[in-house]
């Protein structure tokens, strides 16, 4: 299986997601590249996004949303702090269908949200 979905940071910029995310997807098949996309969930014509090219399969794409998931938990005590809220990732299909996950997710939550993705076609992935 061979995929490219693109990553949209919230508040970190493109270069800034990448070095984030590079530990988390350290011996996996993706490569993580930022490019000028037009993405109908955030920016114009011209924004830059962080784009994946999976080539691994279910557990390169895991392992992708894992660490996505590590950066909101890192995160996610400022977040409730500030609003109340907790973090969560949405990610959007092919078809334009959507799915949301909390930061604080549980193991068997994030195995299912990968299987989800999978079914989806999932194209992009969206950070608070």
């Amino acid at each position: 299986m061979s995929s490219t979905i693109e990553i949209v940071g919230g508040r970190l910029s493109p270069a800034d997601l990448k070095a984030a995310l590079a530990p988390h997807i350290d011996g996996v098949e993706i490569r993580l590249d930022v490019d000028e996309r037009n993405s109908p969930y955030r920016g114009g014509p011209g924004t830059e996004l962080l784009v994946a090219y999976i080539g691994g399969g279910a557990a390169a794409l895991s392992a992708l949303i894992t660490g996505v998931f590590a950066l909101l938990a890192a995160r996610q005590g400022q977040e409730r702090a500030a609003n109340g809220e907790s973090a969560k990732i949405v990610l959007h299909g092919a078809d334009g269908s959507s799915v949301e996950c909390p930061a604080d997710a549980t193991r068997e939550e994030l195995d299912h949200l990968v299987e989800l993705a999978r079914r989806l076609g999932s194209s992009t992935i969206e950070l608070p």
